[in-house]
């Protein structure tokens, strides 16, 4: 019998259950080649396989897991209200479902994930504000983004390049801090944020 990828599947188990003897042969340049096993380590190795693709088959497949909220602790509901409607998020939800409960839900323009604030949310609550640090936001045009912040009155800080992606980082009164970024159309990939076909 011949199998040629020992080392690969000398990787799949322990050592002592998969090593076996086997003969290098020279091909016609006299660098070695395939490795001859002998029938029976074959078949029992084969089997060992076999058994473990059918393992790997009676593991559930993940199914989709869409990231649509993110919590952003504030100290002050009403004034980060103030400030997401300035930064020209899209207000969702401000709600009080208790009289110690309250909801304040945002969504960045064009994003399918939100964020949420409030009061009385448990541990969502309990974070400390200004805790949230780097979320992005990809944007297509990060100058006609930053312009636009800037004239809503959103302190906006400089443009950076780093090996041709742009950021620019602004944050929320707590601290809790964003950033804009660009991809150059050269690098983005199919199924990334405002990528196009050539």
């Amino acid at each position: 019998m011949v199998y040629p990828i020992k080392d690969v599947v000398q990787n799949i188990g322990t050592p002592e259950r998969l090593f076996f003897p086997y003969i290098a042969i020279e091909n016609e340049e006299g660098y070695p080649g395939l490795e001859v096993l002998d029938t029976v380590t074959f078949t029992r190795h084969l089997g060992y396989l076999k058994g473990a693709i059918r393992m790997a088959e009676n593991i559930p497949a993940v199914p989709e897991m869409k990231l649509e909220l993110v919590p952003v602790p504030v100290s002050d509901v009403d004034r980060a209200r103030a400030f997401y409607e300035k930064a020209g998020f899209q207000l969702n939800v401000d709600t009080r479902p208790t009289d110690t409960m309250r909801v304040v839900q945002f969504t960045p323009p064009g994003s399918a994930c939100s964020i949420v604030f409030g009061t009385g949310m448990g541990d969502i609550t309990a974070m400390k504000p200004g805790s949230v640090k780097g979320l992005h936001l990809v944007v297509a045009d990060i100058d006609t983004a930053h312009e636009a912040l800037v004239k809503r009155g959103v302190e906006v800080g400089e443009i950076t390049d780093v090996q041709g992606v742009k950021y620019a980082d602004f944050s929320d009164p707590d601290g809790n801090s964003w950033l804009l970024q660009e991809f150059p159309s050269k690098l983005r990939q199919p199924g990334q944020s405002f990528y196009k076909e050539k």
